[in-house]
């Protein structure tokens, strides 16, 4: 043990002794990014050679596209994300001159063993693509501050966002609200926060059936304040930023036998004391 930490130790020496420079000068994430967008496309190539010399160990399977599930392709030393313009948990804002499509490229520890479980976040990107309105059809990428290392700030369009899956692996969406599945049969829930700088972090998850859409009647609590209330539902994994868990569909009682899930949860800015409620 002690001769394999004293390997690791100089082979690290010997690269910062060989290319201190590099550090010194070290590009940023939107020098490294070609990124072009249109009406109906995302597209951007990453340079994952120039990206391990600012971050060495850097891995293309890390990194995806404003879900987990959305990741890219490797040509060469690139790495593609080539997605629809709307897809990926992309948000869009109109303007009197433009539409703007704004989503996030986050570099993601996960689990070695479960690759659909993230440990921690190592940095993100904001990416915007404005098309305008006129006849032009011109559009173009900005980026916005990155995080990650000392770098912070506060997103306040931070939100929580509810998927559901047929599939341990969280790939198979299933509609929701009311839920569209079989009694008896397991569903796999996704809870996160959405367009984060990660400063913000999700407490107090509370997921819940009601009777009906509306939101009146007593609720069934699947999750309260981050405990299992549920003899079927189990938490799998969670985050700062992520809860996922699971529960077997069942039929309420009354008219509406439809099934309405929700979930709830508090956050909060590490720079504040007081948490703000999403419903």
């Amino acid at each position: 043990m002690t001769a394999s930490m004293s390997s690791l130790l100089l082979d690290v020496t010997t690269v910062l002794m060989m290319t201190p420079a590099s550090w010194a000068t070290a590009q940023s994430l939107p020098e490294l990014i070609n990124a072009s967008c249109s009406f109906t496309t995302w597209y951007l190539d990453i340079d994952m050679e120039k990206l391990s010399n600012r971050n060495p160990g850097s891995l293309s399977t890390d990194i995806y596209f404003g879900e987990n599930s959305c990741t890219g392709h490797k040509v060469g030393n690139h790495l593609i994300f080539d997605y629809d313009i709307e897809s990926c948990l992309t948000n869009k804002k109109p303007s009197e001159i433009e539409m703007v499509y704004t989503n996030q490229l986050v570099y993601a520890y996960h689990d070695p063993k479960h690759n659909f479980i993230i440990q921690s976040i190592n940095w993100t990107l904001d990416i915007s693509c404005h098309t305008q309105w006129d006849e032009s059809d011109r559009s173009y990428v900005t980026f916005n501050q990155p995080t990650g290392g000392n770098n912070s700030s506060t997103n306040s369009t931070a939100s929580i966002l509810t998927q559901f899956f047929v599939d341990p692996n969280f790939q198979q969406e299933i509609s929701g609200n009311p839920l569209n599945a079989t009694t008896g049969a397991k569903v796999f829930v996704k809870t996160f926060v959405q367009n984060v700088d990660w400063t913000v972090t999700m407490k107090h998850l509370s997921c819940y059936a009601e009777p009906n859409q509306n939101g009146h009647g007593a609720r069934y609590y699947l999750i309260k304040n981050d405990f299992e209330m549920d003899a079927n539902t189990h938490k799998l994994s969670w985050t700062d930023h992520e809860t996922q868990f699971e529960f077997q569909a069942f039929p309420m009682t009354g008219p509406d036998q439809r099934l309405y899930i929700k979930c709830d949860a508090t956050l909060c800015d590490e720079a504040d004391v007081i948490c703000h409620r999403t419903l």
